[in-house]
């Protein structure tokens, strides 16, 4: 007995595809992607084991929807159409744009290359950092020199851009050489002290002791990355100054600053990354009187020690001008002289409460006992003998005088001087 077939084959045809080209001429079948895409197409019958599956694809032309009928035929005649549509599109440019950071970059934190990109199926990233592999970012975080390079791809095309960043987490390295803030720990004021002198020469003051001070600083980034120190600058007290500038009454005037007092000099250096190094010092500059302005009574003897402090003036008249006309009256010019309204003008200034007297040879000091104004200019100072003197009862001859004008937090002075005779 013959059976009749009478099922058709079953036949599965590809899914819709989109194939993107640069341009040119249409597709043919046997272009790679299209071949792969039409044998995709098969077919299954009950009675017959290789249906035989068939197309019409001529050509496929660029931007364009070609519509592709696939036929299978079993052995007895029986035939499934079945359609599938494959376009081909004109594919947008290859492009590959690095966005960020800027080539030649020089940053103080990590880095995240970035790029846009257009047309691509692939994009890979390959860096070193001081010539070793740096791994595939894309954000890269270690101290060094970098060359990172993009790919971007697609079927038969390829296009590379490259960055070069230096990433520098390091800061400068300031020294401040001068002013410092010991001077002279030994010396006849507080340790951190510039001395300075007033005498007065045919009516006017002059300025002497450590004035001018010189402003030194230097700054270097030796950490072996591209960049160095871009720029510098100084304060004093707040307002920039030239690098190499002199500390000195005019300067301290025309920044509208009293000479004596506290001072800070800050220093700042930034490199290329934009590291910031910074060195500091404090310094006071204190008024250091002549040994003819402090006279110690009572030495030898032993009752109480009288001390007169006599201070100069250390104001013009009522005035404290920053310039005057030179010798020749030529125009204004910088003096020398106090300019400040907070410097002091006599001894009505000092601050009772910081005056200490110091036994040099004792090493012991006092506050006085008894303060008690003899004019603008003098104060007389009572101090007890005993807390000045050494286990054998003698001071010796030799005594300073420190304290601050205004106040407890006000410029100090110091002045040295002593009896003809001590024990």
């Amino acid at each position: 007995m013959v059976v009749q077939d009478t099922t058709p084959p079953a036949l599965s045809v590809p899914p819709d595809l989109t194939l993107e080209v640069a341009g040119g001429a249409a597709l043919t079948p046997a272009h790679p992607a299209v071949a792969a895409w039409l044998a995709q197409a098969s077919a299954s019958d009950a009675a017959d084991p290789a249906p035989r599956v068939t197309h019409d694809a001529a050509s496929f032309p660029v931007d364009a929807t070609t519509a592709v009928t696939f036929r299978a035929e079993d052995g007895a005649g029986l035939v499934t159409v079945g359609v599938a549509r494959l376009t081909v599109a004109l594919a947008e440019d290859l492009t590959l744009t690095i966005t960020s950071p800027a080539d030649g970059a020089c940053v103080a934190g990590a880095v995240t290359v970035a790029w846009t990109v257009t047309g691509a199926s692939a994009v890979q990233v390959a860096a070193t950092r001081d010539g070793v592999d740096a791994g595939p970012g894309p954000t890269f975080g270690g101290d060094g020199d970098y060359v990172v390079t993009v790919t971007a791809s697609r079927s038969g095309e390829t296009l590379a851009r490259t960055v070069r960043f230096t990433i520098d987490r390091v800061p400068p390295v300031v020294r401040l050489e001068s002013p410092v803030a010991r001077l002279r720990p030994e010396a006849e004021a507080p340790e951190d002290a510039y001395l300075v002198t007033v005498t007065r020469e045919r009516g006017r003051l002059r300025l002497g002791g450590d004035l001018p001070i010189a402003l030194r600083a230097a700054a270097h980034d030796d950490d072996g990355l591209l960049g160095g120190v871009v720029a510098l600058t100084t304060t004093l007290d707040g307002a920039p100054v030239a690098a190499e500038a002199s500390i000195e009454q005019a300067l301290l005037c025309q920044l509208g600053a009293p000479l004596l007092g506290r001072h800070v000099v800050v220093v700042e250096a930034v490199d290329a990354a934009g590291n910031v190094g910074r060195a500091t010092v404090a310094f006071d500059v204190v008024l250091a009187l002549d040994e003819d302005a402090l006279h110690v009574a009572g030495v030898p003897g032993r009752g109480p020690l009288t001390v007169t402090l006599t201070l100069p003036v250390l104001r013009d008249g009522d005035s404290c001008a920053c310039a005057g006309a030179d010798d020749e009256g030529g125009g204004p010019r910088p003096d020398d002289r106090l300019c400040s309204p907070d410097d002091p003008g006599g001894a009505a200034d000092v601050a009772l409460e910081t005056l200490r007297l110091q036994a040099l040879t004792t090493g012991r000091s006092a506050a006085p006992t008894r303060a008690q104004r003899a004019g603008h200019q003098r104060l007389v100072l009572t101090f007890d003998r005993g807390a000045l003197a050494g286990p054998d009862g003698a001071t010796g001859p030799i005594f300073r005088l420190v304290g601050r004008f205004f106040d407890a937090a006000g410029p100090a002075f110091v002045a040295r001087g002593g009896a003809e005779r001590g024990h």
